[in-house]
């Protein structure tokens, strides 16, 4: 079945190659990790669909959209000290562009753990801002519960 299609794609590929013949491979990897932040300890947690050694992959399917996943990336080696990220689009026809790896630089760890920062900070004042996006206008709580949209287009 195309499960197994997309499944082989990774294992197929140079970078699956390489992880796979490592000594210790887990797959679907629960993570609960404690993050310390100005307010104290907080956790938080994920799955892992790939670590190897320092290395970390998340499968993506559809569309591709490298910038969407950079934050999931960091956050999982901010919680687990990876060095190397790889996000592979297993529905990717072109199998050299499959493999996108993920920049890890102080610079970037630093702005994900403030977006983390805000994330709690948005939780505990339960102030969320507004996104409006393509998919505000399929919404069925657009005008209704959801009044962002009108607000921007207001302040236009």
């Amino acid at each position: 079945p195309e499960i197994e299609e997309l499944a082989r794609r990774f294992e197929e590929s140079d970078l699956g190659r390489r992880l796979l013949g490592l000594q210790k491979v887990e797959r679907e990897l629960p993570i609960l990790a404690r993050f310390t932040d100005r307010d104290g300890d907080r956790f938080l947690h994920g799955v892992l669909d790939l670590r190897a050694g320092d290395t970390i992959v998340d499968y993506k399917t559809g569309h591709r959209d490298d910038q969407r996943y950079a934050l999931q990336m960091l956050l999982y080696s901010l919680l687990t000290g990876a060095k190397e990220l790889y996000l592979f689009y297993l529905d990717e026809a072109d199998a050299a562009r499959r493999a996108s790896p993920v920049e890890v630089t102080a610079g970037r760890l630093a702005e994900a753990r403030e977006e983390v920062q805000r994330f709690f900070t948005a939780q505990q004042t339960l102030e969320f801002p507004g996104v409006v996006a393509e998919h505000c206008q399929r919404c069925p709580f657009n005008g209704k519960q959801c009044r962002e949209p009108q607000k921007m287009r207001a302040a236009m």
